[in-house]
């Protein structure tokens, strides 16, 4: 062979196959097979990084010493699915929410009227929505409600008369979302019309504390009939005690715990007061039926003139 045809080969042949001949000679066979498992790995991960992400071969151009130019990924952007649904609900919400503030604006507005006939005719407008449109009642059941309590506290008790005897209506028909407003209601009328001289009023505001205590849970009018019973005086006193005491019967068997928890003060309240009325009667009678002897052992941690009561109305049963 020649000197020219020699150097021409050695020019063919890529350093690393050379280095692999060299040290294939020198190695065991063991050696030399993990060696050519090694290039063959190297080879196929170039392979594959090329294939994947072809570069520009201008930048191998005769000469030339810059580094390829890997062409950055394109940025797509990808719409969340979440954004776009929410932005869709908000502008689906656009003429709810328009037609919610129509609606409250033009309650108020004939609600609070200077003429008393049109605030008795916006509370029969009332009665209707709640019963054509009960969603619409429900969404701004606050504003609603607060407007309720100022017709029930204002002085013409003819719009008390009419406000009370639509609450009969209004409770069966909102009964599942009165819980949020109970706390707002039950004041205005056991405050203002429990102890009326006006019988029409009067009754209309028992009419409408029976149709809580039937359309409610009992649980949510509790703790608020113990503490106006406590406050109020005459018959309003006395028509929330016996109140009280149904819901004793009523709600004991569920929850002994709570029931006793707030009844028990009412008692020792009313007997510690010189109250011995038939309303303070029946309610130690309901709560001797639910707890027992339970209640006269509860009554010996009280003052002697409580256990001493509670043992003559237990012997009167």
């Amino acid at each position: 062979m020649s000197h020219g045809k020699a150097s021409f080969l050695a020019e063919e042949i890529p350093a690393p196959r050379k280095i692999f001949v060299v040290r294939k000679t020198k190695l065991s066979d063991e050696k030399a097979t993990d060696i050519t498992d090694a290039n063959w790995l190297l080879r196929k991960v170039v392979f594959d990084e090329k294939t994947k992400m072809p570069f520009d071969r201008s930048s191998f151009a005769q000469g030339s010493s810059e580094t390829p130019q890997m062409p950055s990924p394109a940025r797509v952007k990808i719409p969340v699915p979440g954004k776009v649904k929410s932005r869709a609900s908000s502008q689906a919400q656009v003429p709810k929410m328009a037609g919610r503030t129509a609606f409250i604006n033009q309650m108020m507005n004939q609600m609070e009227s200077k003429d008393f006939q049109q605030r008795i005719k916006a509370i029969d407008q009332l009665v209707a929505d709640c019963n054509d449109n009960p969603s619409m009642v429900t969404s701004c059941i606050f504003q609603v409600f607060d407007v309720i309590k100022a017709r029930l506290q204002e002085s013409n008790r003819k719009v008390n008369l009419h406000m009370l005897e639509a609450l009969g209506k209004i409770i069966p028909l909102l009964k599942d979302h009165l819980a949020k407003v109970v706390y707002i209601l039950v004041p205005a009328i056991v405050e203002s019309h429990l102890n009326s001289k006006n019988s029409a009023i009067y009754n209309a505001a028992t009419r409408a504390i029976n149709a809580l205590t039937q359309n409610l849970d009992n649980a949510l009018l509790l703790e608020m009939f113990v503490a106006k019973a406590q406050l109020l005086s005459g018959q309003a006193k006395a028509d929330l005690t016996e109140k009280v005491a149904d819901i004793v019967i009523q709600l004991h068997p569920r929850k002994p715990q709570m029931v006793e928890q707030q009844v028990l003060p009412l008692l020792w309240h009313l007997l510690s007061s010189y109250s011995n009325s038939r309303a303070t009667a029946t309610l130690c009678e309901a709560l001797h039926s639910q707890m027992g002897p339970r209640l006269k052992m509860c009554a010996t941690l009280q003052s002697l003139r409580v256990e001493k009561a509670v043992n003559q109305l237990l012997r009167t049963i």
